[in-house]
């Protein structure tokens, strides 16, 4: 299974933010926009993994409390083919401290993890193109604000299924 760990939004969040994927759309902006059931915050990817079990007991081992979560800034990754936009998140105390306890039980319990610093953000889109900076610097100012609480963590599995990316929730830890 490619799995990865993640904090799952409550439906009217990601309602919300498929909805500027749909804005972008109606602005003649180019790109494959996230759909609404995929939208989440990546805290740890795993890839193809069958240590299943295992991994629900370090969810399940977390500590900490729920806490809030707040958008931050509209950016992107540039690619060659269109960009992947994406919602960062405002610099959080509780979330840092909520990866550094997952990175630390995954990295003890012999997971392979990226090395690259963590930037929290929320993938709204890929192969994005916008015919203009201008464009992009309206969408930015004008972006898909939330503040929500971030009271559960979620291992996913990401699959194919008739012809789409569908990511399904395997196990749930509240916090």
């Amino acid at each position: 299974m490619r799995l990865f760990i993640a904090i799952t939004f409550e439906e009217e969040i990601k309602k919300m933010l498929a909805e500027f994927g749909g804005r972008l759309e109606a602005a003649g902006i180019k790109g494959r926009f996230s759909a609404e059931e995929n939208i989440h915050l990546t805290l740890a990817f795993l890839g193809e993994s069958r240590r299943e079990a295992e991994l629900c007991r370090i969810l399940g081992s977390l500590e900490g409390a729920a806490f809030p979560l707040e958008s931050g800034v509209l950016g992107r990754f540039r690619k060659q083919g269109g960009d992947v936009l994406w919602l960062g998140l405002k610099k959080s105390q509780a979330l840092g401290a909520l990866y550094g306890q997952l990175v630390e039980k995954l990295a003890g319990a012999g997971f392979a993890l990226e090395e690259r610093p963590y930037q929290p953000h929320i993938t709204l889109g890929r192969q994005v193109c916008f015919p203009s900076e201008s464009l992009f610097y309206e969408f930015q100012k004008n972006g898909p604000w939330f503040r929500t609480e971030a009271n559960r963590v979620s291992l996913m599995e990401s699959c194919r299924a008739g012809g789409r990316l569908v990511y399904r929730e395997r196990f749930r830890a509240e916090l």
